[in-house]
């Protein structure tokens, strides 16, 4: 996975890019969930050189490393639901003041 993790990115900035640009023309808020996971974030994780924190971060808030499964599993869950409770509530509920 981590061989590919530059690869995909352009891509998936567009994708986020469509949809943002979108959502805010009809007027709907959008969750930044991709700056939760610090999609863009290659720097090193704490605890000096290695694996990027992005991708370290995909691998504890996903399946991906675990099973090759993007999906989120519960803590990955709870950072999106914080990602949403950020524009639903500006960040107000114990959700988003924890994550």
């Amino acid at each position: 996975m981590v061989e590919h993790r530059e690869t995909s990115l352009p891509e998936v900035l567009a994708l986020d890019d469509v949809l943002t640009q979108d959502y805010a023309a009809a007027g709907i808020p959008v969750a930044q969930v991709a700056a939760r996971f610090d999609t863009v974030g290659f720097g090193s994780a704490p605890g000096g050189p290695g694996t990027p924190s992005n991708v370290e971060r995909i691998c504890v808030w996903t399946w991906m490393c675990a099973q090759t499964n993007l999906h989120p599993n519960d803590a990955g869950h709870d950072q999106i639901a914080a990602a949403f409770d950020q524009v639903i509530d500006g960040g107000q509920s114990e959700r988003a003041a924890e994550a």
